[in-house]
């Protein structure tokens, strides 16, 4: 479906993934990408799909695919047997891509735990022809305490609304891992393996220090092992927005793999072999999962869940948050997209151009956010959405997805539910910039001012816990766009007697009046709630008046809406504005005239 991979689900649990076939005519073993959970996934994503096009293009095939119960694979992390599925993974992955290929080795390439997995699941079998550990995790227990140390970091920094279990469960940002992975996790250390001899490429971060275990038993057991520090891995390894391509690394790694010189029989072409044990559909009870490709030149990546039994003359059209792929923060936009197909809702999962498996359009690069291309791309989703017939669809996004929701929705007549989640900005001018991770989920000046009132914000503060600095230069940038805001508003009245200033409260009117619903959804005292009081006033009061607009300010949720109870109550907007929107649909067409 794209020059560089094709995407497909495979193996006994049709697992997701992407075959990217070599470019060129090949004898090399092939290449399993294994990814890693939780946050590093959503962080190394798209790195991960240039890497597949790199190693591709030097004559190897590669498959990427989501582990069970992660990305956009079946399953979930509610499971029992989390460890043993993955592992199970890897080798249903390993067979496919032996059978599609023709190749009869292979490689695993493994990413921080994707890399431990790779480890334990590719050592005992013949036909590995060598491991890439990538900043891999050596002991499954070092990931859990590290992963707890996030966790309680979150709660540490004062985020009232950080999730934790009530068990010996283990949260972060919305990422499980109950008991029994976390202790199935702990018996997994790769550096009491033995190597058989198979060559490996371990790479670790540069600003911590090899692991000297797993540097012993490499050397004990490995072939002519090779240690290599990365200095592109920490500029690599954050969020989407804000990483940089490991170029150097994925080019020692493309040098290594050649440099072997695996005899792994000749690859096939370009086609999908037949009878090779993949589907191009996900088949559930409930739903169907189809990967599509959209937009006016056949670019943009989606995945479209039907309902097995559709109800909804409506589709939602989920805009990707932030730089983060299809799967949404913390893969909520899965576990919505296949619990609406239950109540016949059908949606698309999208990956704007620049995100995920969409490439940059020229002039843009890729992970940037905030741009008009993004909302024409929606605008291209839509029209792929009403091609199947629906009468109009419902956009949603989170922060900066709530742009280009919101912007969509201004543009598009077929927009008939706009639903925005914790939105940062309804314009974007070329003055403006994303900041830091920080920047972007500060509170709003309502929640500093209630902050101010509490004791425990004061202790805190002497104690050093509060960057002052920061907190001074956000409060008074923010008292400073409002002053603009209201001078440039008094000015074009006085020349313009009668009309607004206010081009979001314009546009917001009128979506309502053309009969669309407007749900907009905070958490409490988030910093996007001083956007809606700079131009609708406070929780929106400006729009107070009209029966399709309402406010929602979420308790317990936090910027992104990890939180069980946030996912919940976003949930429960779509089901309920959808149902809203039926019923008043029923009235008009009961009512002559109306």
């Amino acid at each position: 479906m794209t020059a560089t991979g094709k995407p497909l689900y495979f193996g006994p649990k049709n697992l997701f993934g992407w075959y990217h076939p070599p470019a060129v005519s090949s004898k090399n073993a092939g290449v399993v990408i294994v990814s890693p959970n939780g946050y590093d996934m959503v962080c190394t994503y798209w790195g991960l799909r240039r890497c597949a096009e790199i190693l591709a293009a030097n004559g190897f095939p590669v498959l990427r695919f989501d582990l069970h119960g992660t990305g956009d694979s079946p399953g979930d992390d509610h499971q029992p047997g989390r460890v043993d599925d993955w592992l199970d993974s890897i080798a249903n992955a390993i067979d496919f891509l032996k059978e599609q290929s023709g190749v009869t080795t292979t490689v695993l390439l493994g990413v921080r735990l994707g890399g431990t997995l790779a480890a334990v699941a590719g050592t005992p079998r013949d036909d590995i022809a060598g491991l890439i550990l990538y900043a891999p995790c050596v002991g499954g227990r070092q990931y859990v305490r590290e992963i707890k140390a996030l966790a309680a970091g979150i709660r540490d920094a004062g985020d009232p609304d950080a999730e934790s279990g009530g068990t010996n469960d283990v949260i972060m940002a919305g990422w499980l891992l109950t008991e029994q992975t976390v202790n199935d996790l702990g018996r997994l250390d790769i550096s009491k393996l033995n190597y058989k001899g198979k060559p490996v490429l371990y790479i670790h971060r540069s600003d911590v220090n090899a692991d000297q275990k797993l540097v012993d038993a490499l050397q004990s057991s490995a072939l002519d092992p090779v240690v290599r520090a990365s200095t592109d891995y920490a500029g690599f390894a954050q969020d989407a927005i804000f990483a940089k391509e490991p170029v150097n690394d994925f080019k020692f790694m493309t040098e290594w793999l050649l440099s072997m010189r695996i005899s792994g029989g000749a690859s096939m072409g370009d086609a999908l072999k037949s009878g090779s044990g993949y589907q191009t559909e996900l088949t559930h009870p409930d739903y169907t999962e189809e990967p599509v490709q959209i937009g006016k030149d056949g670019s943009m990546f989606g995945i479209y869940c039907k309902p097995v039994r559709r109800q909804s003359e409506l589709c939602i059209v989920f805009a990707s948050t932030g730089a983060i792929h299809r799967i949404g923060s913390h893969r909520m936009t899965v576990d919505h997209a296949r619990k609406l197909a239950s109540l016949g809702i059908s949606s698309l999962r999208l990956d704007v151009s620049g995100v995920g498996d969409s490439p940059a359009r020229e002039g843009l690069k890729p992970n940037q956010i905030y741009s008009p291309q993004q909302v024409r791309d929606v605008t291209e989703a839509i029209d792929a959405v009403v091609q199947r017939g629906f009468g109009g669809v419902l956009v949603s996004g989170i922060c900066s997805g709530a742009y280009i929701a919101y912007n969509a929705a201004v543009k598009d007549p077929r927009v008939k539910i706009l639903t925005v989640v914790n939105l940062w900005r309804f314009i974007w001018r070329d003055a403006d910039n994303v900041g830091t991770q920080s920047e972007l989920s500060a509170a709003s000046m309502e929640s500093y001012v209630q902050k101010m009132a509490q004791l425990k914000t004061w202790q805190r503060l002497l104690a050093g816990k509060i960057n002052l600095r920061y907190l001074t230069r956000a409060i008074s940038a923010r008292v400073v766009k409002i002053y603009k805001s209201k001078i440039r508003e008094l000015i074009y009245a006085i020349f313009h007697p009668g009309k607004t200033a206010n081009p979001v409260r314009r546009d917001c009117v009128a979506l309502l009046k053309r009969g669309a619903l407007i749900e907009m959804l905070y958490s409490r005292g988030d910093g996007g709630m001083d956007e809606v009081a700079l131009y609708l006033g406070s929780r929106g009061k400006a729009l107070s008046k009209y029966p399709g607009f309402s406010f929602h300010e979420i308790q317990g949720a936090d910027h992104t809406f990890t939180t069980k109870k946030a996912r919940s109550a976003l949930f429960d907007t779509y089901v309920a504005a959808i149902r809203k929107y039926e019923q008043q649909s029923k009235h008009k067409a009961a009512v002559p005239g109306a």
